[in-house]
């Protein structure tokens, strides 16, 4: 099964997550995205968008759910892909989190010195 058309209400709760989001609301973002996705739960927007909340928290554990959920969805989502393997990282599981890193072109410019040398290191 692939991808939800979004209906009108959950782009506009995700426009509202999004412009809480740039106001660093990000508490509110995710309560948008949560009930965009009860609208559209196969809609990967929100889902991702919500995984970057959690990532603000360092909520691993939810940033990883919503990933995976969202590559459940489109196994080859390049952000579903990189928020995952920062979960990861954020969970301590270098090894895994070196193997999904490496397939994203964008972790190589983004992700600081330290955790490429550790991803190097547990690989």
């Amino acid at each position: 099964m692939g991808m939800s058309t979004p209906t009108p209400e959950a782009e506009s709760l995700r426009d509202r997550g999004n412009g809480l989001f740039a106001r660093g609301k990000y508490r509110a973002a995710l309560d948008a995205y949560t009930n965009a996705l009860d609208l559209c739960p196969r809609w990967i927007v929100p889902l991702v968008n919500r995984a970057l909340m959690y990532r603000h928290k360092r909520d691993w554990a939810n940033v990883r759910a919503d990933c995976e959920r969202a590559l459940s969805i489109d196994r080859e989502h390049m952000k579903a892909n990189y928020y995952l393997g920062l979960a990861m990282l954020g969970e301590g599981d270098h090894p895994d989190a070196a193997r999904r890193l490496a397939r994203q072109d964008a972790w190589r410019d983004e992700t600081p010195d330290e955790t490429r040398r550790l991803a190097r290191r547990d690989a």
